[in-house]
């Protein structure tokens, strides 16, 4: 699976270059039994209005095998902005 590039600012600035920031997990591995969530953070900036947005991924496991991936978008703040896509 290609990761989709986001392509533009989440912001009325509709600016189309943004950079990375810093990634964020809540932990390296899911476990090998059961049910499991790892969060990953990956927070970027806008070039045009210097603001900063999270997309975050919410990656579930069974058994140490990935299911799926819910994606969301938050603000600067950490108010979730809502559901991107899941794949």
């Amino acid at each position: 699976m290609e990761p989709l590039p986001l392509k533009e600012c989440t912001y009325e600035c509709d600016g189309d270059e943004l950079h990375l920031l810093e990634v964020k997990q809540t932990k390296d591995h899911p476990s090998e039994k059961g049910v499991d969530e790892i969060t990953a953070d990956w927070v970027v900036e806008c070039k045009k209005c210097t603001r900063s947005f999270t997309i975050r991924c919410i990656n579930r496991y069974a058994d140490g095998q990935k299911i799926d991936t819910r994606v969301d978008i938050l603000d600067d703040t950490g108010k979730n902005l809502g559901w991107l896509g899941s794949y």
